[in-house]
């Protein structure tokens, strides 16, 4: 009687359990998320293990390069899509990229995602000092989970908590090289610029510090970067004009990169030598400036990310009669 009661209680258990999937967890920890990017509407992100595949497809704005002081949330649902597939073979890259899958590939088995919010999370990745302790922000890296996860699976439902996608990685604009750059004086103000295509370096000194008397030998002008003494870095949409930044008219700049405030002789200050000598073709005196930027670090107002100039940096040089 006792071995019959078992035996029932184990068959009514197994009638209730039956038709219930058992939860199962989806593992691509070890493999890389990559990108198919064949224009905006067709951005995503996915990863492959042999014959399985992992799909996000939420919009591209999500992953600029601007550092995230809290998470970017984006719901899924509509064309916000995770989707899990079990294929028939083995899968290549373009297996997943291509508009129109190849007619051999067949899709064994499919959750696609019913709720949940995607967190991307952004930080700026820059290289290390170089000999003359310069750095630069070289990508961006977007950390991307999904929270309260629900999917629908052979159909039912199955819940996760926390799920981690993985991490993308983006190219940063690249400092651009101003080193032959003529500096140009705008003539309504004190800015002196140098521009390279869609990038500018903007300086701003009283011209007392441009005077034409002769620096002694190791002893330049200096003054710190304060509220007065200003180099700005902006990277612009399109290429822009020393006019257009001497102007009045407003040029909005996409990113825009403030010197830190210094002190002499620690950080953040300028070196100013001037040397007296003739023009070459008219014998009139001349005077030459040669401005150094010592030891600037460039603070992005957006998001507070910096880079350092470098501990010494040339400016330029400035004639002035």
């Amino acid at each position: 009687m006792k071995y019959f009661f078992l035996v029932l209680v184990s068959v009514l258990f197994w009638q209730c359990d039956d038709g219930d999937l058992p939860f199962e967890t989806i593992d691509f920890t070890n493999n890389t998320l990559q990108v198919c990017n064949n224009n905006e509407s067709n951005f995503y992100l996915f990863k492959t293990d042999q014959n399985k595949s992992l799909v996000l497809r939420i919009p591209q704005s999500n992953f600029v390069n601007f550092a995230t002081d809290q998470p970017r949330l984006v719901p899924l649902g509509g064309s916000n899509l995770l989707t899990y597939r079990v294929y028939n073979r083995d899968l290549g890259n373009q297996d997943i990229c291509t508009i129109l899958p190849p007619a051999d590939l067949m899709v064994s088995q499919e959750w696609v995602s019913q709720s949940g919010v995607v967190e991307v999370t952004t930080e700026a990745i820059k290289s290390p000092a170089d000999a003359n302790l310069a750095t630069r922000v070289i990508r961006y890296r977007h950390r991307v989970r999904v929270l309260n996860l629900t999917f629908l699976r052979d159909g039912q439902l199955q819940t996760q908590d926390e799920f981690d996608v993985g991490i993308y990685e983006t190219t940063a604009q690249g400092f651009a090289d101003f080193t032959s750059v003529p500096i140009f004086s705008c003539t309504t103000t004190d800015q002196k610029l140098k521009i390279n295509n869609n990038q500018a370096l903007t300086l701003q000194i009283p011209l007392t510090l441009l005077a034409n008397e002769a620096t002694p030998a190791g002893a330049p002008r200096k003054a710190a970067i304060d509220a007065t003494n200003q180099l700005r870095y902006q990277v612009f949409a399109n290429a822009v004009t020393n006019a257009a930044l001497c102007g009045t008219s407003s040029v909005s700049p996409l990113e825009q990169w403030q010197a830190a405030n210094g002190t002499i002789d620690q950080d953040g200050w300028i070196e100013i030598t001037t040397v007296q000598t003739n023009d070459p073709n008219t014998a009139q005196v001349i005077w030459v400036h040669d401005i150094v930027l010592k030891r600037l670090r460039l603070v992005r107002n957006a998001d507070q990310v910096d880079f350092l100039l470098g501990e010494n940096y040339l400016f330029g040089q400035i004639i002035t009669q």
